[in-house]
């Protein structure tokens, strides 16, 4: 037990993917966050896409306190379009090609990557900061 003098304290759990996740082999890293591509695409189901808090990303500094990379509203509204046009591509692909035995859309070529960066502003009452995510 430690005693940190403190007029306020938040404290916030890290991060934990859903346990279900954890039970399918390969979709998750070993906090149960699911594992994509560039693509937002699964690294190990090519059908299965993720976006938002649910994804891992590699923390970008290693730090005295383990962190996670922010997960900001735009960089996930810039994810989801991102999955969302990957799989348009790949139900286009599999229409065009309905009864051709020999087409997989899983090997569809994805183009649509997400910008992962912004600048954020944060507001702590009488002072602030503003760092850009990467």
């Amino acid at each position: 037990t430690m005693n940190i003098p403190s007029k306020f304290s938040m404290l916030i759990p890290p991060f934990r993917g859903q346990h279900v996740w954890k039970k399918v082999p390969k979709l998750t890293d070993d906090k149960g966050m699911i594992e994509v591509n560039e693509y937002q695409q699964s690294t190990a189901y090519p059908n299965i896409f993720g976006v938002g808090v649910c994804v891992s990303i590699p923390a970008v500094d290693k730090t005295l306190v383990p962190t996670g990379a922010p997960k900001t509203g735009y960089m996930i509204e810039s994810q989801g379009t991102a999955a969302v046009k990957n799989i348009r591509t790949m139900i286009d692909y599999a229409e065009k090609h309905k009864g051709d035995d020999s087409a997989d859309a899983s090997s569809v070529e994805l183009r649509n990557i997400p910008l992962l960066t912004g600048l954020c502003i944060t507001d702590f009452g009488s002072d602030g900061a503003i760092f850009l995510t990467r």
